[in-house]
């Protein structure tokens, strides 16, 4: 329901196991270890146990991935069969033959002896594994520990994963249970996430869908850590209902209110109360829409200061295009007296790959001017004082408005027109050596892909976009509530450059502050075309571009044999990376890392913000 609300294709916090999703922690990897392990040792049991919803069947399905080429598995699912269907459900998984109308255990164990002597005989190995053990009744387990039996003199035939709720440990302490207890070899018990890497699961699975991880503030991740606990599954549903609703009240971000509430609903606590009221929000927004209202998605929903955590960004206007003939509308902005508070910007490296930019509409503002769009503000303005001389010139010839003009902040607002984004986007791209209007797509993102770049956009301050340190399309708030797209194209100590079309104004950094609404919309270039984030696991050219990086800017000797894999030496030279730049530490290479890296490897392909004061 949310995801066309914002520009994704899917929900980044489906429960279904997609590997596409997978996160793996440290905890999910030593998991992984001893399950690989169980597949390459010939022996007894090998148990993993976790609570519901911690990732175990994740980690198996990683599991059955990552199998050699000589191993054969049997996934077991359901595992609430008689001794009899148990042996039965084993053979039709690995595809043996057995007689259909005898109901005959000896039947089926002489046609699974035979089956694993020839496999073994062929140099192959044969794996049960059973999800959800917990479930297994005495019978079937005793079974189960009877499979373990068929073996040659030297090797068992049979290895055995059982996977389960903490109840099986219990279980298998029963008296009656210890010949099967003595036979595990290897155990794991999952615990969930700690608040790290809950932190960085959120914004992984955001990642993945190209959804801006500012919708999810440090704060709001942080308070969906003390719902769920971090139990995977627990964070994915509270999470998911948190942006249906931001969609419902909406929001182009949520804050600990909504977080609270989408807890609520999940937990099944405190119904009564404030979900409600959330779900009556949702029920408006669908009646709205049925009706065949219309409602402005940059409406400023208001929004209580006591329900504003640390980190969170109160909403404001968002970037907003209009239809291709119509006139952008924007709802009056609030007067800001004071630059923005360093607590109403995201987090550095909050930002991330944003392709279908929820902030923006989706259809494509044309690159004609459109009507009633590009008409200035008619509102009397001081006439600026006459001269004879030329303007002075930037370095690169264009005509350069300074700050010995008369205001110039007013005169910024005054000569850039209203809610001309299409302006805006052209010079933007330009800078990149584009055409916008010669690019193919429906957004200007997929303008920008078509361009083999990427877009980054949500709430930052002034100092923020300095740190990205790249051309940036802001928002600027003028007179009676409208809206003007300028292009940041230099920040120095105390003043910007500004471009509007053709000319650069230099104007004040506080006068800038209190006009700039806190939107931007920015283009990067990733190293490698289609990879937006690298973590440990994937392999690639991407991968082998990230170490390359690292080993020039942090003087590091690599020692691996293989660069294109991502292996835990590269991990910890990326988090003490991160670390040193400021973002967030979280071993995944986003936006924000690969642009910090492009910059400190001085690719002059890229535009950087300008700087000319000493």
């Amino acid at each position: 329901m949310y995801t066309s609300y914002f520009g994704i294709e899917e929900s980044p916090f489906s429960i279904t196991p997609d590997p596409r999703f997978l996160y793996m922690s440290q905890q999910h990897q030593e998991a992984l270890g001893y399950l690989l392990y169980g597949v390459s040792e010939s022996g007894g049991f090998v148990l993993l146990t976790g609570e519901v919803g911690a990732g175990k069947t994740t980690v198996c399905r990683c599991l059955l991935e990552q199998l050699p080429e000589h191993v054969d598995a049997a996934l077991i699912l359901n595992p609430r069969l008689t001794a009899y269907e148990l042996v039965a459900t084993l053979c039709d998984e690995l595809g043996i033959d057995y007689p259909q109308s005898s109901q005959s255990l000896k039947v089926l164990y002489d046609v699974l002896n035979r089956y694993l002597l020839e496999a073994h005989g062929a140099g192959r190995r044969t794996v049960l594994i059973i999800d959800e053990s917990q479930n297994l009744s005495p019978d079937a387990l005793e079974q189960v520990r009877l499979l373990t039996n068929l073996e040659t003199n030297k090797h068992k035939l049979l290895q055995i994963i059982l996977i389960g709720q903490p109840e099986l440990r219990d279980m298998l302490d029963r008296p009656d249970l210890r010949q099967l207890s003595q036979r595990v070899t290897a155990r794991f018990h999952l615990p969930p996430l700690t608040e790290q890497e809950t932190l960085a699961y959120i914004a992984h699975r955001l990642s993945v869908v190209g959804l801006d991880r500012a919708v999810f503030s440090l704060s709001s991740r942080r308070r969906v850590y003390q719902h769920s606990g971090g139990v995977p599954r627990l964070i994915n549903t509270i999470c998911d209902r948190a942006l249906l609703g931001a969609y419902a009240e909406d929001r182009i971000s949520t804050d600990r209110r909504i977080i609270d509430k989408a807890a609520e609903e999940v937990t099944g606590k405190r119904l009564q109360g404030s979900s409600r009221v959330l779900l009556i929000s949702l029920i408006l927004v669908l009646v709205a829409g049925i009706g065949g209202f219309t409602y402005s998605r940059v409406a400023n929903v208001p929004v209580a200061q006591d329900e504003i955590g640390p980190g969170d960004t109160p909403r404001q206007p968002p970037l907003a295009v209009g239809k291709p003939g119509e006139a952008v509308t924007v709802e009056p902005a609030p007067a800001v007296d004071s630059p923005p508070a360093a607590a109403e910007t995201p987090a550095l490296g909050d930002e991330v790959l944003a392709p279908g930019l929820p902030q923006l509409s989706t259809a494509v503002p044309s690159a004609e001017p459109q009507a009633g769009v590009d008409k200035v503000d008619s509102t009397p303005q001081p006439e600026p004082d006459q001269t004879d001389e030329e303007p002075p010139l930037a370095a690169d010839g264009e005509s350069l408005i300074t700050a010995e003009a008369l205001n110039p902040v007013d005169e910024l607002i005054q000569e850039s027109p209203v809610g001309n984004l299409v302006g805006a986007l052209n010079d933007l791209f330009a800078l990149w050596g584009m055409a916008y209007a010669q690019l193919d797509g429906s957004s200007p993102c997929m303008r920008a892909a078509a361009a083999q770049l990427e877009c980054l956009q949500g709430k930052a301050s002034l100092q923020k976009l300095r740190t990205i340190d790249r051309p940036a399309i802001i928002e600027l708030a003028g007179n009676g509530g409208n809206v003007h797209f300028v292009v940041l194209v230099g920040l120095e100590e105390t003043t910007a450059q500004v471009q509007v079309g053709e000319r650069i104004f230099k104007v004040p950094l506080d006068g800038l502050a209190r006009v700039y609404t806190g939107d931007y919309l920015s283009l990067w270039h990733p190293p490698v075309s289609g990879v937006s984030y690298l973590q440990p696991g994937m392999r690639g050219n991407g991968v082998r571009w990230l170490r390359e990086s690292l080993s020039r800017v942090r003087n590091w000797v690599e020692t691996t044999e293989d660069a294109g894999y991502f292996d835990n030496g590269l991990y910890d030279q990326l988090r003490a990376f991160q670390s040193d730049q400021g973002l967030d530490v979280d071993g995944i290479a986003g936006p924000m890392t690969f642009i910090s890296l492009n910059s400190l490897v001085n690719d002059t392909s890229v535009p950087r913000l300008r700087r000319s004061e000493k």
